[in-house]
């Protein structure tokens, strides 16, 4: 039996990211997501090609690439050096000009290149893996809107345009099929960072960044299947005992839960109505049929919700592809 605020596990991510809006507003480790001492003085020339950083100068260990580090031992993370593009001189190279679609393209493509490049083949593979283009078409199935084939041309035209750039710079693993394969399996399965730092001391607050949004993926949380009523939340602590701690999920249970019960954690908002709660499981590949969703006491105004009803539910995902989701069922 598990008792209710029980920890039930602690996991660190498989793969991870911070947002770009989020870097830069907030500094945190390259690697480990870990929170950085920052000093207030400008510094408002230095950018990365991950996007801008917060304006001011850290305490930290900085790539030649501009990426910050909380140690020497994350600094020369292999993950990061696959990748790095600080000793390159050419603009034209294709690393270069990858980091550069990203940005101005999806985000999520510099997690993808991060995954395929640094994770584990089998780790990923234990995922459902449905393409981009058919995770975003099941999901307008299920919300019953219309095929729409431009914007499943432009999914898989960024696909190809990353995958070839990320081939030519080396990665003979990251094809089309695998890019884009990649992206669906965040759309399912990635969980949303939301990671806030309090301090007591005033002086201390301000001397760190004290946010952190991203997305992430992990082998067990990530796995759990999905409740409108669920009994367990992932959490992301921090406290200024360990400010610069690294990134970690909590897996906590909102209930005393009895031997042998099925663990699990909501996908989406799941204070919002029934209607909003359907509709925003669609992005997911299913319409959600817990025993809350099926229950008969539902309100008629509940069941009625449209399309609109349906903006901000889904606190899984923070960093999102195009806030659609996977080909799967509800057991992932």
């Amino acid at each position: 039996e598990i008792e209710k605020n029980e920890t039930i596990l602690i996991e660190r991510p498989l793969v991870a990211m911070q947002d770009l809006q989020s870097r830069q507003e907030s500094m945190c480790c390259g690697n480990c997501l870990g929170f950085l001492k920052r000093q207030l003085e400008k510094d408002e020339d230095r950018q990365i090609y991950h996007g801008k950083v917060m304006q001011g100068k850290e305490e930290g260990f900085v790539c030649c690439c501009g990426e910050i580090f909380c140690s020497i031992q994350c600094q020369k993370a292999e993950a990061h050096n696959r990748l790095c593009v600080g000793s390159i001189e050419s603009e034209a190279h294709p690393l270069v000009q990858f980091k550069k679609l990203a940005v101005q393209s999806n985000e999520i493509l510099l997690l993808v290149a991060d995954a395929l490049v640094n994770c584990d083949e089998n780790a990923l593979k234990k995922f459902v893996r449905e393409p981009w283009d058919q995770v975003v078409a099941k999901a307008r199935e299920l919300r019953s809107e219309p095929p729409d084939n431009n914007l499943a041309q432009s999914l898989c035209e960024l696909c190809q345009e990353a995958a070839t750039l990320l081939q030519q710079a080396g990665f003979s693993n990251c094809t089309y099929d695998e890019v884009s394969r990649t992206i669906g399996l965040f759309e399912q399965n990635n969980i949303g960072i939301s990671r806030l730092l309090e301090f007591s001391n005033e002086e201390e607050q301000q001397q760190y960044s004290h946010c952190l949004y991203g997305t992430a993926l992990f082998a067990l949380c990530c796995a759990a299947n999905h409740s409108c009523d669920p009994n367990c939340s992932v959490i992301f602590i921090a406290n200024d005992y360990a400010p610069s701690s690294p990134l970690a999920a909590f897996l906590v249970a909102n209930r005393d839960i009895p031997k042998n019960h099925e663990l699990t954690i909501s996908y989406i908002d799941e204070n919002a109505s029934k209607g909003r709660r359907r509709l925003a499981t669609a992005d997911y590949g299913f319409i959600c049929s817990c025993a809350r969703c099926s229950s008969s006491s539902s309100s008629s105004q509940e069941a009625n919700e449209t399309d609109e009803d349906a903006d901000s539910t889904n606190s899984k995902k923070a960093s999102s592809c195009t806030n659609t989701s996977s080909d799967n069922d509800e057991d992932r």
